[in-house]
């Protein structure tokens, strides 16, 4: 994983440098900003540009984006993916999970794909808190449509309803928990046809997850005005503020 490079990130709070202390219980105590951007070494990306797994580990299990998977391929959840395909005339999406712009970073080549469906892991994103000391803050992410999702709003490309009309819009809510108690949530509009420009998200868009403060747990979801919408979305340089005691 790639630490800090999140603070090139507009609208993004700087966090504290990565230290380590003990006190006069001497205890270890550790406060880092985590950077998960999913560049990982050993990744092997099938033919779809695509690599899925049960468990996705950031920040040696620090925190964990979780898929349902059903023989080899996404059912529901997370997935790594590394596709791009910006051509954004009408024409149908190479698979699923390209997305439709490159990453804010020219040296990386894969992101994380969100799919909802009714076949979801138990808890999406989950974060390990070893005592009551700990604490995981989400900080920010950022945010793009698939290919998929712009023809489909575009152009009604696999849509029963054609494409998206003026009043139309879908969007993506993140919920944050602690204890099973809801610490704050967060809405980020991915299409939003009332808007006169660029009213169809395209571009990598920086999302402000702090209002959701300590967490041991985030929900996702998906929701828009067509039922028959896609629902996909993807996202990058998720950053998280770790407190670890030990």
């Amino acid at each position: 994983m790639k630490y800090f490079k999140w603070i090139l990130l507009a609208a993004v709070t700087v966090l504290t440098a990565v230290s380590c202390w003990k006190d006069d219980k001497h205890r270890n105590k550790y406060v880092f900003g985590l950077d998960c951007d999913f560049e990982y070494s050993d990744i092997k990306f099938e033919d779809d540009s695509v690599f899925v797994v049960p468990n996705i580990f950031a920040g040696t299990g620090l925190v964990c984006f979780s898929s349902e998977v059903t023989d080899g391929a996404l059912a529901g959840g997370f997935c790594i993916a590394g596709g791009v395909d910006p051509d954004l005339t009408e024409h149908a999406a190479k698979t699923p999970f390209h997305t439709v712009a490159h990453q804010r970073f020219d040296d990386e080549t894969a992101f994380l794909v969100f799919r909802q469906t009714e076949h979801m892991p138990e808890k999406l994103i989950k974060m390990t808190l070893y005592n009551e000391q700990c604490s995981i803050a989400p900080q920010a992410l950022l945010v793009n449509n698939t290919h998929r999702f712009v023809q489909a709003a575009r152009f009604g490309t696999g849509l029963a309803g054609g494409p998206f009309t003026a009043e139309d819009w879908a969007k993506v809510t993140f919920t944050g928990y602690l204890g099973g108690v809801k610490t704050g949530e967060v809405t980020f509009s991915l299409a939003d046809m009332t808007k006169d420009e660029n009213p169809i998200v395209t571009t990598w868009e920086t999302v402000d997850l702090a209002p959701l403060g300590n967490v041991d747990e985030m929900k996702l979801s998906l929701t828009s005005s067509r039922e028959d919408m896609v629902k996909d979305v993807c996202f990058d340089h998720i950053v998280f503020q770790c407190n670890i005691e030990y």
